[in-house]
């Protein structure tokens, strides 16, 4: 466990190779918790890298006997949470190049943490800007329902929201929640609430990779363009994949972690992670 400069402590993952040439730290998707990343992580460590998990606060196993009363944020996940990770890595394993790898929401935070600009490499899965206007039609009414009505009801009766009685996510603290919620109401996404000293995105300037796929309704061709064009001082490579390229039926949000990708898209992502 990890104390953070809150003085909540988070849960920490390390696989770490003896002859590794570079530490990939993983930043999870929304409530997602660090076990998904396991098998992915094995396949990186058995391919000679260093691979580092962790849950954010609220989160598996960083999570406090009750989330009521338990204070975090969204930015403080980036700001707090993995800047931590982050400054623990590198003064750990000094010198050892850093490699940032975001998942959905952990390809936004990356932007927000300024130790990220210390990372010799960045590669964004499925991240994107959660404005609900780039969700697919059928899904937009189902997250504005969630945004505006349910999110308010539960944050308002139990201090934070049960996501697990509805979503595959874990609950998620109140604060946190509030703040995504927020984030995904404006055009801008979090660039409207988060002050321009805030922000990082700019100033990142090392080799980034951006993955996104078909049929993924949590993050659209089109969000995903957006929030990999904030990145706007990367040396940016956009790689959109086809699952039938693959030889898998669908990809999906989360298939990129999963073992059905393991012989197929797997190497893909290990193949940038070495280049």
């Amino acid at each position: 466990m990890l104390k953070t400069p809150l003085g909540y402590s988070i849960s920490v993952e390390k696989l770490i190779h003896p002859e590794a040439t570079q530490i990939v730290i993983i930043a999870s998707a929304t409530g997602v918790v660090k076990e998904f990343y396991k098998h992915f992580a094995a396949y990186l460590y058995d391919n000679g890298l260093s691979v580092v998990t962790f849950d954010y606060g609220g989160i598996g196993e960083s999570k406090p006997i009750s989330l009521r009363r338990f204070s975090t944020s969204a930015q403080r996940w980036a700001t707090n949470d993995l800047e931590t990770v982050i400054t623990h890595v590198r003064e750990e394993f000094p010198g050892m190049p850093v490699t940032l790898l975001g998942h959905s929401i952990g390809g936004q935070l990356i932007g927000l943490a300024p130790s990220s600009l210390m990372a010799s490499k960045i590669m964004l899965v499925g991240a994107q800007s959660g404005y609900y206007k780039f969700w697919p039609a059928g899904e937009r009414m189902k997250m504005l329902l969630a945004w505006k009505v349910l999110f308010p009801v539960f944050y308002s009766g139990l201090g934070y929201i049960p996501t697990s009685k509805f979503t595959p996510m874990e609950d998620l603290p109140g604060g946190m929640a509030m703040e995504w919620r927020k984030w995904c109401l404006s055009p801008q996404y979090l660039f409207d609430h988060v002050e321009e000293s805030g922000l990082y995105f700019h100033r990142i300037t090392v080799p980034l990779y951006s993955f996104s796929t078909d049929r993924d309704k949590f993050a659209t061709e089109a969000s995903t363009d957006w929030l990999t064009e904030r990145y706007s001082g990367a040396r940016t490579q956009r790689i959109h994949l086809k699952p039938e390229a693959y030889g898998v039926k669908t990809i999906g949000h989360f298939g990129y972690f999963q073992k059905r990708c393991s012989h197929s898209v797997w190497p893909e992502l290990l193949s940038r992670l070495q280049a």
